[in-house]
């Protein structure tokens, strides 16, 4: 009883008539003690679970966003080199050109026309 009070204690601020009446009274009030270092045990498990879930999240999602941020360096090196052939005026093809613009729009986070001005 006493250890129980003691990790009851810990759980709960009760006051010292409060901790008198249930030292006063084992019988009466040693289930309920029970239930509560039960109960309060379980939370402790699930804190600790959800504690762990959360750490795998955050990494996963910094994985995910490292991923993202390489698509992104690669979309800006294949606007560069698109952005070069038409400067040379080489001719991707109109495939070649859908497929580019499909990876830009997905993985490009920066407009490819900021601050280009439309010429006349």
């Amino acid at each position: 009883m006493e250890s129980n009070l003691g990790m009851i204690k810990s759980i709960l601020r009760l006051s010292d008539e409060e901790i008198r009446e249930i030292s006063s009274n084992p019988d009466e009030y040693s289930g309920l003690l029970r239930e509560l270092e039960d109960q309060y045990t379980r939370f402790k498990t699930i804190l600790h679970d959800k504690l762990e879930l959360t750490s795998k999240y955050a990494r996963y999602n910094y994985s995910t966003y490292e991923l993202f941020m390489k698509a992104h360096d690669n979309a800006i090196i294949i606007s560069g080199l698109k952005s070069e052939a038409n400067m040379l005026g080489l001719d991707l093809g109109q495939n070649a050109m859908e497929k580019i613009e499909r990876l830009l729009g997905k993985y490009l986070l920066i407009d490819p026309t900021y601050g280009v001005k439309e010429r006349k």
